[in-house]
């Protein structure tokens, strides 16, 4: 039997938007931050890498409750963790099915919200990202937008997960589709898609547990 490599993805974002600037926001960035120290400490004794995408405006707000070197003690404290980011502030730059209400920004703003979450974590954790994880993702890949594409490649972005909601993303099978892959057909062979495949952090939420799983209980404990 060959052996199976299992590696964690985290998108670490909420709380965002008009929530993080609240009471409530605060109490829950606190909890976030207790939970991935636990679940840092779970992985470390199973040996299992795991890579955490962090909101650049999250991890700044962080340091309301949290000194830089306490932040860097939480995020990465050994040699299985991988920081890479998740954008500043959260925002989308194409439509997503079954997303509403959700404003749209153009790819230049969108790449300048990459810029500045670069900034935020290269002074909070003294870490320059090189890997990407898109807000929400999309049914496909960045092949449409070569303008982020080529942008990633002079931020020096080695690579990018963004095809992260097609319906084989969730309980489906291994595909060759959704195999990684770079972007030489647009002229960018050194950049690499990193596509979803099966479950998401998104499945230990409460609503999507119980729809996918038929659980009445989610990973995350009360902290």
């Amino acid at each position: 039997m060959s052996n199976i490599k299992l590696a964690f993805g985290y998108d670490i974002e909420k709380p965002y938007g008009y929530f993080a600037e609240t009471k409530g926001g605060e109490k829950f960035r606190q909890k976030q931050l207790k939970f991935i120290k636990k679940l840092s400490e779970l992985l470390n004794k199973e040996n299992i890498p795991r890579t955490f995408f962090i909101l650049g405006d999250y991890l700044k707000k962080c340091l309301n409750h949290f000194s830089k070197d306490e932040l860097k003690t939480i995020y990465y404290n050994d040699n299985l963790n991988e920081i890479q980011q998740h954008s500043y502030s959260h925002i989308i730059f194409k439509e997503i099915k079954n997303v509403e209400n959700r404003q749209i920004f153009a790819p230049s703003e969108f790449i300048e919200d990459i810029k500045k979450a670069n900034l935020v974590i290269k002074d909070i954790l003294n870490i320059s990202p090189t890997g990407l994880r898109t807000p929400l993702g999309y049914s496909k890949d960045l092949s449409d937008n070569p303008i982020i594409v080529e942008n990633l490649s002079k931020l020096r972005f080695n690579y990018v997960s963004s095809s992260l909601r097609d319906n084989e993303s969730i309980n489906g099978e291994l595909t060759y589709e959704r195999q990684p892959h770079t972007y030489q057909h647009i002229g960018y062979s050194k950049i690499v898609e990193i596509p979803s495949q099966s479950w998401q952090d998104t499945i230990f939420t409460f609503d999507r547990a119980k729809k996918y799983l038929n659980m009445l209980c989610v990973l995350i404990p009360n902290l």
